[in-house]
């Protein structure tokens, strides 16, 4: 019996509070890398991470077993934790909702 496949991508965008434009230059390519093992941890490998000064885009291959809600959430607060202890640049950082 032949078996289906099935490939579900899905583009999360976050932005932070008041879309403040609080994320440096020099930390984007750390919190995307930080953004990728979060999601490769949860079986929902990244395809691409940009990340602006006041917001994040991430396009991944959807987890079998994972909601979108359950990504999204490990996403958020595991980059808030990460760049809190990262800088105290970050101390107020907060990521919010979909754009």
């Amino acid at each position: 019996m032949p078996q289906s496949f099935t490939q579900i991508y899905i583009h999360l965008v976050f932005s932070t509070r008041d879309r403040e434009k609080i994320i440096l230059t020099g930390d984007r390519d750390d919190l995307a890398g930080y953004i990728g093992g979060i999601l490769r941890e949860l079986d929902s490998p990244v395809v691409v991470i940009g990340v602006q000064p006041d917001h994040v885009h991430i396009l991944l291959s959807s987890s079998k077993t994972k909601a979108v809600s359950e990504l999204a959430e490990a996403v958020k607060v595991g980059t808030s934790h990460w760049l809190k202890k990262h800088s105290a640049h970050y101390r107020t950082f907060l990521l919010t909702g979909w754009l």
